[in-house]
């Protein structure tokens, strides 16, 4: 996403990425997953989500 060379960029995410990864995988690799989600998220110029809750969560952070 940050190296892409579209003019704008629209990033599709199906579910909470971070809340996945905290489920399936250690504390460790769940916050290295947060922290960059939060960076990729910053990259996209338009976000689509496959529901309301997920759009309700990144409105949130």
């Amino acid at each position: 996403m940050r190296y892409s060379k579209g003019t704008k960029k629209v990033l599709s995410i199906h579910g909470v990425f971070s809340e996945q990864v905290k489920k399936l995988h250690s504390n460790s690799v769940s916050s290295i997953a947060s922290f960059t989600e939060s960076k990729v998220v910053k990259w996209a110029d338009k976000l689509t989500t496959d529901s309301k809750i997920s759009k309700n969560e990144y409105k949130k952070n």
